[in-house]
């Protein structure tokens, strides 16, 4: 429901293909899709996944403006990312193999890649986007819904990625929304034993998040 008809058969025909499924999938599409490069992810779900991409993304000069992360009953999550370079241009096809190299090699690395620091734009510079993080009511009792808005500044989803490492929050599913230079997200999300967050958990996932993305203010 989230993709065009493009989108999976393009997805299902390499999918078809993929022999070793111990092994990440990383598609990155030829034209632009939604005024980007989609970058796709299939990979047995594992510890700060969402975390590790972003990150090495955010390391190649990449921004993510628009994403959709499902994970499967199986275990095995389908990302989708758009992406754009730093000048805000699609990725060149020349680069698509050396990104596709290093995102399965932290993938099957396992650890976290390092959040790179850069510059802020400066068109940036001058606007003032108050964090908000906010837990809406759901009816799952199991999982969380939290609605993140925030400045668009680099490395930003980079950081949020790694907080929810860093607290063993798992990440069930986002959508990724970035509006000129305001970023409204959404996450389903659950606490480290699997269930909903408790009110604690959630004053300290609000509080680690502001904190972490006040470092990346201009």
């Amino acid at each position: 429901l989230r993709h065009t008809h493009k989108q999976i058969a393009w997805h299902c025909t390499h999918l078809l293909r993929h022999d070793d499924h111990s092994k990440p999938l990383i598609l990155i599409s030829k034209k632009a899709t939604r005024g980007g490069t989609e970058v796709f992810v299939y990979s047995k779900d594992q510890h700060a996944l969402f975390a590790t991409v972003v990150a090495e993304l955010d390391r190649r000069n990449l921004n993510v403006h628009d994403a959709q992360v499902m994970s499967s009953k199986d275990g095995y999550v389908l990302d989708t990312f758009m992406v754009l370079d730093q000048h805000g241009n699609v990725i060149e096809e020349g680069r698509h193999k050396a990104v596709i190299k290093h995102l399965v090699h932290v993938l099957k690395d396992g650890r976290p890649t390092k959040i790179k620091t850069r510059r802020i734009p400066r068109k940036l510079q001058h606007f003032k986007v108050k964090t908000q993080v906010d837990f809406l009511p759901t009816k799952s009792k199991k999982r969380t819904l939290m609605e993140f808005v925030a400045l668009d500044t680099p490395g930003l989803l980079a950081t949020v990625g790694a907080t929810f490492a860093d607290l063993g929050v798992h990440l069930h599913a986002a959508k990724i929304t970035t509006i000129g230079e305001r970023a409204e997200d959404l996450f389903i999300i659950t606490s480290d034993n699997g269930g909903k967050l408790t009110e604690e958990e959630e004053l300290q996932l609000r509080a680690e998040l502001i904190e972490n993305v006040a470092k990346l203010a201009p």
